[in-house]
């Protein structure tokens, strides 16, 4: 019999739950876990959502229900410390709420490449965010790209962009400390009285400013990838003039969908592999730049209800 706590939501608070679990599932040791900002506050925050948009955002192995008291997270690396042999002591990722131990299936569990960073590995859901997006983009040698809104998807989309020879990579951001780290990643920005039009942009930000702005920057027939979730929010942007006569496209991209042309070649498990590919070829630790212990998490998520954060990358540690 083990007992561990996890991280619940409820409407008002943030708070920690003893548990007690005689499972005999594989048992995970959690080591750090990412905290997607956007999407977590949106979460504990709307208390409206659709019956359909609610069991649309549930993710593996959540309890309760939103609007309710739930758990949440879904980007968790930690160690397999009851299990197979073959699986002991191995470094995982996988789609979990926020807790010290998770009691999974072997199904659920994505074995970590020896020698990839383990704090760069919390950000493999995101990375897959990421990819999907760029699919969907159709990025081409020779493309001027924007990106819009620097969170972690933005910068992450951001830096392989870059990693891809001949794309030129912009970035608009209307938060000036996330426009200064931008900078300091190696990024032009882009403003609205930037002349230079782009071939896409990428829209991260979750406002129709921002929306709006991606739309006016693309070239005739450009491509605007919306990966922004607005729970239920309304979006209010200008479809008149450029956009109707010059054919621009709005195309919404979602991880939990591969895109159409790619199910011959690809299905999640490649995907996840291609992820850990990139982990163990591109640098992404200046993106993780704050560590909130377990213990103090409650205390994280209740300023997130408040404000988002200027940090980008934010994960919790259970050391």
């Amino acid at each position: 019999m083990s007992t561990y706590r996890e991280l619940w939501h409820n409407t008002s608070a943030s708070y920690h739950k003893e548990v007690v679990s005689d499972g005999e599932e594989i048992v995970v040791k959690a080591k750090y876990s990412l905290i997607s900002a956007g999407t977590e506050r949106s979460m504990i925050t709307s208390l409206s959502l659709s019956k359909a948009t609610a069991e649309r955002m549930r993710v593996p192995f959540m309890k309760g229900q939103f609007g309710q008291d739930f758990t949440y997270g879904y980007s968790l690396v930690g160690e397999v410390v009851k299990g197979p042999a073959h699986l002991n002591n191995k470094s995982v990722h996988l789609l979990h709420p926020h807790q010290e131990l998770a009691f999974v299936d072997e199904h659920s569990l994505h074995l970590i490449p020896v020698g990839i960073d383990l704090k760069q590995s919390t950000l493999a859901s995101n990375l897959e965010t990421a990819i999907n997006a760029i699919w969907d983009a159709q990025v081409e040698l020779g493309d001027r790209v924007v990106i819009v809104g620097y969170g972690l998807i933005g910068a992450l989309i951001a830096k392989l962009c870059q990693s891809s020879i001949g794309v030129e990579v912009l970035v608009s951001e209307a938060n000036k400390e996330r426009a200064s780290l931008a900078e300091l990643h190696g990024f032009q920005l882009c403003n609205q009285d930037t002349e230079d039009m782009v071939d896409v942009a990428f829209h991260t930000s979750g406002s129709s400013e921002g929306l709006q702005f991606s739309i006016d920057k693309v070239r005739k027939e450009g491509k605007v990838i919306e990966l922004s979730w607005y729970g239920d929010r309304e979006v209010i942007v200008r479809l008149g003039d450029s956009f109707h006569y010059d054919r621009k496209m709005v195309i919404s991209s979602q991880v939990s969908s591969i895109p159409t042309r790619k199910h011959q070649m690809w299905d999640y498990k490649k995907r996840k592999k291609l992820v850990f590919d990139l982990l163990a070829q591109i640098d992404f630790s200046h993106l993780i730049q704050r560590s909130v212990p377990f213990s103090e998490a409650p205390v994280f998520f209740n300023e997130l209800r408040q404000s988002m954060p200027s940090e980008i990358g934010i994960m919790i540690d259970y050391n």
